[in-house]
Parts: C-alpha cells; structure tokens; sequence
C-alpha cells in the first residue's frame, strides 16, 4: 500500500528543528516561567485555605456567642417573670412602706377636657 501525501508534505522537517532549537535555547527561562507559575498556584490555594479556615472560625465564634446570649436572654426572662411575681410585688411594697387605700375619691368635671394646640 502506497503512503499518500498529506496536507502537511510541503511543510519542511527544519520548523521542527526550529521549534526544538528555541526550547533547547530557553530551557531556563521556561523553567523560570513554569516555577513562577506553579509558585503562584500554589499562594493561591494557601490564601483560599486560610480564607475558608478563618470563615469557619469566625463561624463558630458566633455561634458560641449565640449561645451565650441565648442563655443569658432565658436568665434574664426567668429574672423578670420571678420579679413580676404577686408576692415579690406585695413585698416591695411593704419594703416601700406604702398602704393600701381605705377610701377612693374621684373628680368629676362637667367641662370636657381640651388642650391647647401649638
């Protein structure tokens, strides 16, 4: 079976060479090229590792401090309702020195009330 020609059977075999003599020219420079860019990567992923590490501390900073006010708003309620208590309002008053009232007068007026605008 015969090798036909190709598209690429007038392409010279040099440019080949040519490509291969530019690498071999700048190996350094390519292998500069490729470290700097394996080096940027790499403080890439660090900074988003550190970036997602300190979103979950600062996570879990909150939720801590959630609880914590949580706790103390269920202390404070149990404070108030205790303080809101028939006894400790009658204690307090007795503490005040107040009296209860024998007999209640009230004022009537005829007049309707009405203030002034300004």
């Amino acid at each position: 079976m015969p090798i036909t020609p190709t598209m690429y059977a007038h392409v010279p075999a040099s440019g080949g060479k040519k490509n291969a003599s530019f690498v071999s020219r700048h190996v350094v420079a390519l292998n500069a090229a490729a470290l700097a860019g394996i080096l940027a990567l790499v403080a890439l992923y660090i900074g988003q590792i550190n970036a997602a590490v300190s979103r979950g501390f600062m996570e879990r900073t909150l939720q801590n401090r959630m609880q914590t006010l949580t706790e103390e708003h269920r202390r404070l309620e149990l404070a108030v309702s205790r303080i809101q208590t028939l006894d400790h309002v009658q204690h307090e008053v007795a503490i005040l020195g107040l009296v209860p009232a024998q007999e209640t007068t009230f004022l009537v007026s005829s007049a309707p009330a009405v203030a002034f605008a300004k």
